[in-house]
């Protein structure tokens, strides 16, 4: 378990693929064979495509491989927040977000150890969303000195998974 919260800007890379079978396949294929770590991802489709956001640890070597296999791809960046699930609720984030001032794109969470989250912000002032979101886990992780990282109050069935 992760005790550190991290906030950071990364560049996420959108790929647009046919939706058709294997397709999706071919893609992580390729994004596995240069050997990155995904970071984060979502996907979604609209019939015909299916558009993968990708976040890795080394988007350049992933741009290259996406570009010899033919993928149509774009970049752009975002911030990236790791952290245990109760800190990096996005419900929590998307408002402290917006209670700066924030303009949210779009958002997600990818879970990539029990109970740690990576949450994905596109906004319109990520630098002003680093700060905002560095000073709010800051202060959370202080709340209980008693737990390695202290989680801050959630309501009550936001946000929360099964155990």
């Amino acid at each position: 378990m992760i005790t550190e919260v991290a906030v950071r800007k990364e560049i996420e890379i959108t790929v647009r693929v046919q939706n058709e079978p294997g397709a999706l396949a071919r893609l992580f294929a390729t994004a596995a064979s240069c050997g990155n770590e995904i970071l984060a991802c979502n996907s979604y489709s609209n019939g015909k495509w299916a558009v993968v956001l990708l976040v890795t640890d080394n988007p350049d070597r992933t741009e290259r491989a996406l570009q010899d296999e033919g993928f149509e791809y774009g970049a752009d960046s975002v911030v990236l927040v790791s952290a245990p699930e109760s800190l990096a609720c996005t419900i929590l984030l998307t408002a402290k977000l917006r209670a700066a001032g924030i303009g949210i794109l779009y958002s997600y969470m990818s879970w990539f150890e029990p109970h740690n989250v990576r949450a994905v912000f596109k906004t319109q002032d990520d630098a002003l969303a680093m700060r905002v979101l560095e000073r709010f886990l800051a202060d959370a992780s202080r709340d209980d000195p008693g737990n390695d990282v202290a989680a801050p109050t959630v309501p009550a069935g936001l946000n929360r998974r099964a155990a």
